[in-house]
C-alpha cells in the first residue's frame, strides 16, 4: 500500500484522532492506540454538514484527487 493522506487532530493531555482516505477513497478513523475503521456514510456526512476540521480536510482531499480528471 502506498502513502495515504492523513489528518491528525491533537487534543490536550496527549489524546489524538487520525483520519485517512484509504486506497478505495473511504474515510477511515483511528483513536490514539486504536484500530482503523471505515466511517459509514452518516458519519462522513455529519463531518461535511457540520463543517468540522475533518469535513474541510476531506473536501480538500477530494478536490485534489479530482483536479486532473477529465470532466
Amino acid at each position: 500500500m502506498g502513502y495515504l493522506h492523513t489528518l491528525r487532530l491533537n487534543f490536550p493531555h496527549g489524546g489524538h484522532n487520525e483520519y485517512r482516505l484509504n486506497e478505495h477513497s473511504q474515510l477511515e478513523f483511528c483513536q490514539k492506540d486504536g484500530k482503523w475503521r471505515v466511517l459509514d456514510d452518516d458519519e462522513v456526512q455529519m463531518h461535511l454538514n457540520l463543517g468540522t476540521e475533518v469535513g474541510h480536510w476531506l473536501n480538500t482531499q477530494w478536490t485534489e484527487r479530482n483536479r486532473y480528471r477529465a470532466a
